[in-house]
């Protein structure tokens, strides 16, 4: 399920926000300070997408900060702000440290969503283009993540590359997308072991490694030396988002 993460002091108004975007599939998850917000972005920051938060808390700084934080966390999330303040130079520090829009309050929550799926196209185009893997929605009805010229339709167990399309094993699918919720990180082939196969199961790493050797020739990565699916020797394997 997508999900957007939104943080403002006022929860009571933010009702009709959250009943706009679950029934547009969305889950959220509300804060009413940052200090609370951060923990749960540095832990989940490759599975939201989008945050909107309010700027100014009990100083502008406080929310400027925020924001530079998140930035350090993750550079691509979609952060659009929330704000009653008019004043260009306001608007100017929150784009400056790192924030995709500026919305004035009082605001439109059909307008905030347009605005979110609209940063969310653009992220996923330039990253496309760029052959870059990412794991946020291109559209609003599947699952999709692009690596390289590869497209992936996890609700389908599908990948298509031009026009030709490849189906992934049930196995092949649950480890792409194990490899996408941790992307940039490494992924042991214990943890693979224990969230894809039961622990009861016997199975063994070279199992793994050929179902990983599968999944390269099914994207394209099948050069001398792997592009996207790094093998992180001893350990496991980790999807990089470029060179």
């Amino acid at each position: 399920m997508k999900k957007v993460l939104i943080v403002d002091e006022d929860l009571e108004s933010l009702k009709d926000l959250k009943k706009m975007f679950e029934k547009e599939n969305y889950e959220c998850l509300i804060y009413d300070n940052p200090k609370k917000a951060l923990p749960i972005i540095k832990e989940r920051a490759n599975d939201l997408n989008g945050i909107i938060t309010e700027l100014i808390f009990d100083e502008m700084l406080e929310g400027i900060d925020f924001i530079k934080e998140i930035r350090s966390i993750n550079k691509e999330i979609p952060i659009l702000v929330v704000s009653s303040e008019k004043k260009v130079k306001i608007k100017v520090s929150a784009l400056t440290a790192g924030a995709d829009d500026y919305i004035e309050k009082p605001f439109s929550e059909e307008e905030i969503l347009a605005r979110l799926k609209s940063h969310i196209r653009k992220i996923n185009t330039i990253k496309g283009n760029l052959g870059l893997a990412t794991i946020v929605h291109p559209d609003e009805t599947e699952s999709i993540g692009v690596i390289g010229n590869a497209k992936i339709y996890f609700d389908k167990m599908m990948i298509k590359r031009g026009n030709k399309e490849i189906f992934l094993t049930t196995k092949e699918n649950s480890i792409l997308q194990l490899l996408y919720k941790n992307r940039g990180k490494v992924v042991s082939r214990e943890k693979m072991m224990k969230e894809i196969w039961s622990e009861d199961s016997f199975v063994t790493e070279r199992v793994i490694d050929t179902n990983v050797v599968s999944i390269r020739k099914k994207i394209g990565d099948t050069g001398r030396k792997s592009k996207y699916i790094k093998t992180v020797f001893g350990i496991g394997y980790k999807l990089v988002e470029e060179e």
